[in-house]
């Protein structure tokens, strides 16, 4: 099914229509969700966007952030689920939505997605899903104002760091300054996202600089969360989700990894590579998925017992790479 396919069948719908994205959401899931959540309430539609966790305060600035609910006041005949490789990212969501038998349109751009939808379009060609909402978006003949465009390129910005990660394209760079035509605040989304750290935080990053440790091969290299500092500085880690790029941009480390403790013996686990190394299907190996460069996953394990095998699972890859 091509995107055309996904816009006809939003078209010749029910107006009442849902837009889910994943939990602990990030810059490409928020945006999209409220660009295209914005687009549809332009048509005419009655949409709910709903996320289990709290919108975090970094994207408080978005146009209709304050919009995203965590329940459904109802289950519509359409539910649109966007930057989700699995049904079960979106939490205990997935089961009301599972169970609710409705139509389901899953839209992505993880190479690990499961099709879980009725529907389903997965672009891995795209840097963001924002990207390919952008399209959807032109494809409903729906005009892109200064709000969606806000929204869709914070979408964008936030899952190419910066366009500097691999996933950035040509295509990319044409549709961020697209958005920008149409006078967007680049001064506003840079201050949200970049310059608005709390002291608390900047406290939490030295904290965790110390935990920087190197593999003998100096090849790979991981920083620690446990729980107890978990606990401590929750308020704040909004601000870290991107803190396992530090160890991958230690000259000569072609994986980083960050291990966060979120519950005691429940560890969520973030992979990323340099240019050679495709983490997510390291990340498989543990029950996870993502992208070539970035992936995740979550193990029920002590730490220290985490730690270790995720190390020599990677230390296994690299060899086979000849790295």
């Amino acid at each position: 099914m091509d995107l055309t396919d996904i816009a006809k069948l939003i078209k010749n719908g029910e107006k009442d229509l849902a837009v889910v994205s994943h939990t602990n959401p990030d810059g490409d899931a928020i945006g999209s969700t409220l660009a295209l959540g914005l687009a549809l309430e332009n048509m005419g539609y009655n949409v709910q966007l709903v996320n289990q966790d709290n919108i975090p305060r970094i994207y408080s600035f978005l146009p209709g952030s304050d919009l995203i609910r965590s329940s459904f006041l109802f289950i519509p005949d359409t539910i649109i689920l966007l930057d989700c490789s699995d049904i079960s990212r979106v939490g205990i969501l997935g089961d009301t939505i599972s169970s609710s038998g409705r139509y389901i349109i899953n839209i992505d751009h993880h190479v690990s997605n499961t099709f879980f939808g009725n529907a389903n379009y997965i672009d891995t060609r795209a840097a963001a899903t924002g990207e390919i909402i952008y399209n959807l978006i032109n494809l409903l003949d729906c005009p892109i104002n200064e709000e969606i465009a806000t929204c869709l390129y914070t979408a964008i910005v936030t899952d190419t760091g910066s366009f500097q990660f691999e996933n950035t394209t040509e295509r990319t760079h044409i549709i961020a300054a697209d958005l920008i035509s149409k006078g967007i605040d680049l001064a506003i989304i840079r201050s949200f996202l970049w310059e608005n750290i709390p002291p608390k935080s900047v406290k939490l990053q030295r904290k965790l600089l110390d935990t920087l440790e190197m593999d003998e091969t100096q090849k790979i290299a991981w920083a620690v969360m446990p729980y107890e500092i978990y606990k401590e500085y929750e308020s704040s880690l909004e601000h870290i989700e991107g803190f396992v790029n530090y160890p991958k941009s230690i000259e000569g480390v072609e994986i980083g990894l960050f291990f966060k403790e979120i519950e005691p013996n429940k560890v969520k686990v973030g992979f990323r590579s340099k240019s050679k190394v495709d983490v997510n299907k390291l990340a498989q190996k543990f029950g996870g998925g993502g992208h070539k460069r970035a992936a995740g996953c979550i193990l029920e394990a002590p730490l220290k017992e985490v730690i270790e095998q995720v190390v020599k699972e990677a230390q296994k890859t690299v060899i086979k790479k000849g790295d």
